[in-house]
């Protein structure tokens, strides 16, 4: 695995999702999952019939730190 790509330590990772009730971290082994909903006022106002829309971004944990290549 390439990291050259962006990255992030895990360990800060996991605190800034304890930190942000927007952000859930699924990990499954070697797979992460990173879910973001959008809670601030200017993103709500966008949203069909006010429901949030989320951001699933994937990824692989490689030495400690979480490759976040693909957003869906």
């Amino acid at each position: 695995m390439n990291l050259d790509k962006p990255s992030i330590d895990m360990r800060k990772l996991k605190e800034y999702v304890e930190m942000n009730r927007s952000y859930t971290l699924i990990e499954n082994e070697e797979d992460i999952e990173l879910h973001f909903s959008p809670e601030f006022p200017e993103a709500m106002s966008h949203l069909p019939d006010g429901e949030p829309v989320t951001h699933i971004m994937t990824g692989k944990l490689v030495e400690g730190k979480g490759l976040l290549f693909k957003i869906h």
